[in-house]
């Protein structure tokens, strides 16, 4: 007589069983990884067969496998729904031959290719019966977690680190966001451009075109100015007529380029008021050009080898309409509405054969290292995140 602690149980017996049948009793105390791709199908039929289901759902049973192994798996299935119902889902039209009944799906719908024979006498027979073995669903799934802890412990690492590194990403997508807002207000002078006029040419038609440009933020045909004073702390210095070029040609030393109520001048002009340069920045000083005055602030010394400034673009419009005799313009200067409309507004003059003075270089190269920044953010390299400047190559 075998003692109590060698007997197998039902449950036992009936696995032996199965393994038998699939022929991989031999490999019961294997780990499921160290077997082929055919012997995993078969443990995986083994599985769904242990609990005696009514209904065998096979999704590609064949699919990773050479196809003498696929007809081993289509005839243990085969032999599988002599007992009951067994419902495969492939791609691939070799494995319908195993088949009682063949239902496509195509453009959505379903088309009945084979009709199915009635079901099996042993599965009606049995079809009404409990299961075999009724199991609780709380203790499967108890049983369940200490058979996959680990696994499951890995999931919810790499989730939670999936999480942190999207929070992480959004909030240095923010910073960044804010870097690009701070750069544009420090450096407006990338958004303007200036088209030189030649002698005689009249600025109408120029100006009419910007205007109707929605990229366009303001534009102003530009006159000779003669010469002019700039004061500060009782010191006059005199400087000769300008004719204002483009902004955005020009480097800057020290602060910004002028805005609403703002002066820039050049280093020499600079050292005639204070011989540290610096000081002078947010200093005001009084601008005087015929019967034309106003108090200014130094916003910034930009490279210049002579005497010469820069007004902001409304005092430099108050002053064209101060002089009491203007010449003929010399050239037309326009603002775009932001820095990702440079390149498009100057490629959209080119095609009118206007060849304007711009910071479309800059630019450009501050649109593809901002992308390389993007690409370093961005978790995934079909991310939708774009910058705010869409002509930036995509990651």
């Amino acid at each position: 007589m075998v003692p109590a602690y060698l007997q197998q149980s039902d449950g036992e017996m009936r696995l032996a069983t199965l393994l038998r049948k699939l022929k991989i009793e031999n490999l019961a105390d294997q780990k499921v990884r160290t077997l082929s791709g055919g012997q995993k199908q078969r443990v995986a039929i083994a599985r769904a067969l242990a609990g005696n289901p009514r209904l065998i759902l096979a999704d590609e049973p064949t699919g990773a496998l050479d196809r003498e192994t696929a007809d081993e798996i289509m005839h243990i299935l085969q032999e599988i729904s002599r007992e009951r119902p067994v419902l495969v889902i492939t791609h691939d039209p070799k494995i319908c031959a195993y088949a009682d009944g063949i239902i496509s799906i195509e453009n959505g719908r379903c088309s009945v290719l084979q009709e199915q024979e009635a079901a099996p006498a042993a599965y009606r027979a049995e079809q009404d019966a409990p299961p075999d073995v009724p199991v609780s669903m709380g203790k499967r799934a108890l049983h369940n977690f200490r058979v996959q802890c680990r696994r499951f412990a890995g999931i919810s690492l790499a989730i939670t680190v999936a999480v942190c590194a999207v929070l992480l990403s959004f909030s240095s997508q923010n910073i960044l966001d804010e870097k690009i807002r701070g750069f544009e207000e420090k450096n407006t002078a990338f958004s303007w451009g200036q088209i030189p006029l030649e002698e005689g040419k009249p600025s109408e038609q120029l100006l009419t075109m910007l205007d109707e440009s929605p990229q366009i933020q303001q534009c102003y045909a530009q006159y000779p100015v003669p010469g002019c004073t700039v004061s500060w702390n009782g010191q006059d210095i005199s400087v000769p007529s300008k004719q204002f070029g483009s902004i955005s040609a020009e480097s800057m030393n020290i602060g910004v380029m002028p805005r609403a109520g703002e002066i820039a001048i050049t280093p020499s002009l600079a050292k005639q008021f204070a011989p540290d340069i610096r000081t002078l920045i947010g200093q005001e000083v009084t601008f005087t050009c015929g019967d034309f005055s106003k108090q200014l602030k130094i916003c910034g010394i930009y490279s210049g080898s002579f005497d010469d400034y820069y007004l902001d673009a409304g005092t430099e419009q108050e002053l064209y309409a101060a002089l009491p005799k203007k010449d003929a313009p010399v050239s037309v200067a326009y603002q775009v509405q932001g820095f990702d409309d440079v390149l498009d507004v100057e490629a959209q003059l080119a095609e009118q054969g206007i060849v304007p003075v711009t910071a479309a270089k800059q630019v450009k190269t501050l649109q593809e290292t901002l992308a390389q920044l993007q690409r370093c953010l961005s978790l995934c390299p079909y991310s939708s995140w774009r910058l705010r400047f869409p002509s930036a190559p995509c990651c």
